[in-house]
């Protein structure tokens, strides 16, 4: 694990996530980045969208449960197998 990963597991999920999939190669690592900037892209109008639906705390809410999970699994895809 990166050094300082346990102490800011958020600020370190990215770069540990692209380093694990650069591990699985060049294809790994395209679909990773791919998912990186459909997220960078889509995540505002969802949001927005999910503020309409429902409000804003609930929808922001969510954004904090989808970091805790990327966080989870930048721990997960960095464990020695």
């Amino acid at each position: 694990m990166p050094p300082g990963a346990e102490s800011s597991p958020p600020a370190t999920a990215v770069p540990a996530l692209i380093t694990a999939a650069g591990r699985g190669g060049v294809r790994a690592l395209g679909t990773v980045t791919t998912i990186g900037y459909l997220g960078l892209l889509a995540g505002p109008a969802a949001i927005g969208a999910l503020d309409s639906l429902t409000s804003l705390t609930a929808a922001l809410a969510l954004l904090v449960i989808l970091a805790a999970v990327v966080a989870a699994a930048a721990r997960r895809a960095l464990e020695p197998r």
